[in-house]
Order: C-alpha cells, then structure tokens, then sequence
C-alpha cells in the first residue's frame, strides 16, 4: 500500500483499487424502488387470493363433514323432543349414552378433518408470505430497518395472532380431547367462518387505487392506504354491492352458525331437552332479529344460539345505518340537477302566487262594481257586499299564505349561489385580462408609429 503523498501511475492505482469502491452508480438494468414495490404489491395479490381460496375450501369442508356428522350420527336418536314433551326428553338422553360421543362415519370424518388440515395450513403458508412481503414493502418506504426480519419487525405480533385465530379448525381425533361433546366440535367449527375476513384483504389488493398513482398522490396528500381507506373507498365507490354482498354474507354466515350451534346442542348436549332448529326457521328468526321486528314464534334455545343472534343483530342495525345513509346519499341532486330543479320549482312558484294575486285583483274589482251597483242601502245590498268583502278578504288570506309558504320554502342553495358568483367573476376577471392585453398592444402600436415616423 503506498504512502498518501507518494505519486502513484494511474494505471497502477486502478488495478490497485478496491473492487467494493468501484462506481456503485445503478445500470441501465437496475431496478428502481417503485418497480420493486410494484412487484411485491404483485406478490401480495396472489398471496392473498390463495388465501382466499384456501380458507374457503377449508369452510365448505368444514360444512361438509357437520352435515355427514349430523346425518351419520342421528339415525338412532327418536323424533325431535319438544319442550312441553314429558316423555320424549328422556328417551332423548337414554339414546345419548350410545350416540355421544360419535362412533358412526370416522373414517370419513377422519379423512374430511385432514383435508381440513391441510388447507388451513396452506392457507397459513401463504398469510405468512404476505406478511414477508410486506415487511420488504416496509423496508422500501424506510418504515423497518434495512436488516429487520419479519420475527423482527413490528408485524410479528400482528402475523401470530392473525395466524392463531384463522388457524382454529376441527382437527383429526377432536372427539378424543372433547370431553363434552359436541361443544368443541361445534365452537371449532363456527370459528372458521372468521376467515370471512380475508374477503377484505382481497379487495384491498385488487383496487385499482394501489398502484404507483396512487401511491403517488397518497404520498402528496398525506393519506396512507390502509385497509380502512380502502374499505371507504370501495364503500363509497360501489355501495350497492358491498351492501348487498354484506347482508349475504352476514345472513349465510350467522344462520348457519344458529342453524349448527341450535341443532347439535339441542340434540347431543347432555341435559338440554329442546327441539333442533331448522336452517328456514334460523334464517327467518336473524331477518326479523336483523330488521328489529321480532315476532317471537322463532328463539334460540341455547346460550351459544343467543349469543349468535345478539351478535347478527348488533352488525344488521350498523348495516341498516349503513344503509339508509347510502340512500340519503343517493337522494342528493347534483349541481346541474339542482339548478334545473330550482329554477322549474321557482317558475312554477311564480305561476301559483300570479294567479292567486289575479283572484285577488278579480275579487276587488268585484266588490267595487257591487259598491256602485248597490248604491241603495237595503238589506240585500248590505248582503251582497259582504258576499264581495268576504270573498276578497278570503281570497287575500289564500294569497299570503300561499306567498308565505312559497318564502319559507325556498329552493335556492346558498352553496349553489356562491359557486355562481364565482364563476362570473372568473368570467368578468378573464374578460378584463383580455381587454388589458388589447389595450397593452394598442399602447406598443401607438407608440411604435411615432419612433417609426421620426
């Protein structure tokens, strides 16, 4: 290594460099920051999509073997035990001992359990490769250091308790850790209809928002896209479908649930003497629970059915809300609307009040030509003027209060006059400037003709 002051020849001190001090300038085939987001915003689109598809798969499984469960496992039980029944309910808990816990259908419920398994763990693979990407995505906006890793990171905590909440399914051999069967079973199962919510995660990453422009105009307005900007948006964008997909989902996924949680309980747990509910009667009991009537004929006779209808419950009145606020914003007229509207209600405003004062006019001229026409003072005279005075004092009251009401009710926006007035004066300041710029070039012409002559 030479001395700092001593003279080295070029060529010497190139091939002498270090190669980690080279021009570390990127190429022409680098790839930029926002391309490498871009493509991870990719990724993350497909992640969740098998998401997605793998936790719906796991759900319609999940649905399967309840219905094999129910039909394989029922067949000895005896009729339906109503409530006022004396002798029903226990020859329903006589055939418990040998119904409960399930010996019929394992190898089938064994086989559609590992299905179950499986895809929820490919379901988990995938939720932790989103969040893989978007660590990176957060190493790219300088939000995590450069050298953090997801276990790391601030979504470690996020990523194992989404993963510990979605991965709750009914596993292989369930019955054997189930000591009051079908509670378990039953709570497993309905817990899987969380992945519902992946629904959002989806929309998120398909919306058209999240995309460089939109970054780009997040980034100047100081608006990060998360997923509740994105649920307002979609919202406000596309209200008759998310309203219209949210009513379904929340009816599918809680009548089902009242349909399971009232069916097996009623029907396997040990002491309960009730009649198992029909999927019809659990979907008609959540509309009327929904739209706050409840007639009654329909109650859910377990504790976990209850809990399941105050929850469907709570989530229809804020859908309801949700609702009428949609509407409300669908009654609003636009600005050009709105000034046609105003302008036909003032016109039509204009008509009414002309012809009431048109009566009154006719009314007066009535009572003048009865003052001249009964100039004698008789007692029909004195009466057919105070048939005309009557009818002008009748027909005058009409007129204020028709003018009264046409005041009171006016159409006019403020808003709208506002934006008016600003317009004109856009209009008046570009007439000036045009008028300004004739007058300048008139000016230069006058006094370029003097010079020109001298």
């Amino acid at each position: 290594m030479p001395n700092r002051n001593e003279i080295v020849p070029l060529d010497v001190a190139i091939a002498n460099a270090d190669p980690s001090e080279a021009d570390s300038r990127p190429g022409p085939d680098a790839v930029t920051v926002p391309e490498q987001r871009m493509m991870l915003v990719r990724s993350q689109r497909q992640h969740t999509s098998f998401q997605l598809f793998f936790g719906g798969f796991g759900v319609v499984l999940m649905m399967v073997q309840m219905e094999y469960l129910w039909f394989i496992n029922t067949q000895t039980l005896p009729s339906t035990c109503p409530m006022e029944s004396t002798t029903q309910c226990p020859l329903c808990f006589e055939a418990l001992g040998t119904s409960v816990p399930v010996s019929e259908g394992r190898m089938v419920l064994l086989a559609l359990r590992i299905l179950i398994t499986f895809s929820t763990a490919l379901m988990l693979y995938y939720i932790y490769l989103y969040y893989a990407a978007e660590c990176e995505v957060m190493k790219l906006k300088n939000i995590v250091p450069p050298k953090a890793t997801l276990m790391s990171s601030s979504l470690r905590r996020t990523l194992l308790i989404e993963m510990a909440v979605l991965g709750i399914h009914p596993f292989p051999g369930i019955e054997s850790v189930d000591p009051k069967w079908p509670q378990l079973i039953v709570a497993t199962s309905l817990f899987m209809f969380a992945r519902v919510a992946l629904v959002v995660r989806v929309v998120q990453f398909r919306n058209s928002f999240n995309s460089s422009n939109g970054w780009f105009i997040g980034a100047l307005t100081n608006v990060d896209f998360t997923s509740k900007f994105f649920m307002k948006s979609t919202l406000k964008n596309h209200p008759t479908s998310c309203l219209m997909a949210s009513f379904a989902t929340l009816g599918f996924v809680a009548g089902y649930a009242l349909y399971v949680s009232e069916r097996f309980l009623c029907a396997f747990k040990e002491g309960s003497c009730c009649e198992p509910m029909l999927l019809r009667d659990a979907l008609w009991m959540l509309i009327i629970t929904i739209l706050t009537i409840g007639y009654g004929d329909v109650v859910p006779r377990t504790t976990l059915g209850r809990a399941i209808a105050v929850s469907a419950g709570i989530f229809g009145t804020l859908s309801t809300a949700v609702t009428i606020a949609v509407m409300s914003n669908y009654l609003v007229l636009t600005r050009s609307e709105h000034k046609v509207n105003a302008f036909l209600k003032k016109d039509e405003n204009r008509r009414i009040i002309s012809d009431h004062a048109a009566r009154a006019l006719q009314a007066f001229v009535q009572l003048r030509a009865a003052q001249r026409r009964h100039t004698q003072s008789t007692s029909s005279t004195k009466r057919a003027l105070r048939r005309a005075e009557l009818k002008l004092f009748t027909v005058l009251g009409k007129y204020r209060q028709v003018k009264r009401r046409v005041h009171s009710h006016d159409v006019s926006d403020p808003m709208d006059s506002q934006m008016t007035m600003l317009e004109m004066m856009e209009v008046n300041v570009e007439y000036i400037r045009t008028k300004i710029e004739e007058l300048s070039e008139l000016f230069l012409t006058q006094t370029a003709d003097p010079a020109a002559a001298a």
